[in-house]
């Protein structure tokens, strides 16, 4: 057990702050290097922990699409990990499309109510 970038505490089953990405990319912004950073550090501390990385998208445009786009996004977080050093059998990635999207989308009153939907979720595996 560690204390997260947000001082929660991180244990198994628990997970890191999502990380969001711009409509119809799987490209990295400044926001999601700085975070990947966090984990990058967290693994290093706990080199025997596994992380599963699931990618998500939005229900805009074809689902098969969605589906490949959501793969994409969770590759390119695991790929920055990687690029760290970090062994990439210890990183399981899952693209769930657009199927699991956030509670409340898209009653969620927002500019861009799909937004919340565009993002990687980073569970510690148990």
């Amino acid at each position: 057990m560690s204390i997260g970038s947000n001082n929660q505490i991180v244990a198994a089953g628990r997970e890191f702050e999502n990380i969001y990405f711009a409509f119809n990319s799987f490209e990295l912004t400044s926001t999601a290097k700085n975070e990947t950073a966090f984990i990058i550090a967290w693994m290093n501390n706990n080199p025997d922990s596994r992380i599963e990385i699931t990618g998500h998208a939005d229900e805009k445009g074809d689902a098969v699409y969605n589906q490949r786009l959501s793969e994409k996004r969770a590759v390119a977080v695991k790929e920055m990990l990687v690029s760290a050093g970090i062994n990439p059998n210890r990183i399981v990635t899952v693209g769930k499309g657009e199927n699991e999207p956030v509670s409340g989308y898209p009653e969620t009153p927002l500019d861009d109510p799909g937004a919340q939907n565009r993002r990687v979720v980073i569970r510690i595996a148990e």
